[in-house]
């Protein structure tokens, strides 16, 4: 099985590489949100809320997921947590550069 093995070292480094960029968009929406939110916390705004929640704790999401796929046996649940967090990060870039949902 070294193609299954290869395959599961990608999505594990994928993590890995993804745990950077996570943290450091994480660390600009807490500090934004926390000093400059006042139109984001309003009652009215409940869905940039949830997307601000959801940022600022994806590096755990993603550290999670990294140390859930070292332990894992099969490559499936790798995966699907890999493309999970990948999901999430393109939703991010396409609500920060295209879509402007909730913002």
């Amino acid at each position: 099985m070294p193609a299954s093995n290869a395959i599961r070292t990608v999505f594990e480094w994928s993590l890995c590489l993804l745990l950077i960029p996570a943290g450091l968009m994480s660390l600009e929406w807490l500090t934004v949100g926390v000093t400059f939110g006042f139109n984001l916390w309003r009652p009215g705004r409940s869905f940039a809320i949830l997307t601000w929640v959801a940022v600022v704790i994806f590096p755990a999401f993603v550290a999670w997921a990294l140390a859930k796929s070292f332990k894992a046996k099969s490559l499936g649940i790798t995966a699907v947590l890999s493309l999970a967090a990948w999901t999430f990060a393109g939703f991010c870039l396409w609500d920060l550069y295209v879509g402007r949902l909730g913002w």
